[in-house]
């Protein structure tokens, strides 16, 4: 996987997915670190569309991914992410000893994408999984 992906219109860049990609043969997920997208271009599906093609690339290489919910002043509202990020088919992540490590999320390959993102709390901790590196 690469460390940016890009995606341009005749203006320039339209948005940018962010990757820190451990060192070949290093078993550990690629995290994203930052998804940016041009003011005028939000709200039209241009990350959304770029983020599907990394993480379509990441099922394709059998790579986990993990990421922190961090909101950017003007951005997408913490809740408005974590939707998104479910529908992606991330889910909160729960350490070897089963504790929440919120507000990071992790997905991994082949995940099955939800649409009904209306889920309580209870309900998206009885669909967690815990990370297991071995």
């Amino acid at each position: 996987m690469k460390h940016m992906y890009h995606s341009t219109d005749s203006e320039g860049v339209v948005c940018m997915v962010y990757l820190s990609v451990p060192s070949p043969g290093i078993e550990a997920p690629v995290l994203v670190t930052h998804i940016w997208t041009r003011k005028d271009a939000r709200g039209h599906g241009h990350a959304s569309e770029l983020f599907n093609e990394v993480l379509k690339q990441a099922d394709d290489e059998g790579v986990r991914m993990m990421l922190s919910i961090d909101p950017d002043p003007g951005g997408l509202l913490y809740t408005q992410l974590y939707n998104w990020y479910v529908r992606c088919g991330f889910h909160y992540f729960l350490d070897p000893d089963g504790d929440w490590q919120d507000p990071t999320m992790i997905r991994y390959p082949g995940a099955e994408r939800v649409y009904d993102t209306q889920t309580t709390n209870t309900q998206e901790k009885s669909r967690c999984t815990t990370y297991d590196p071995d």
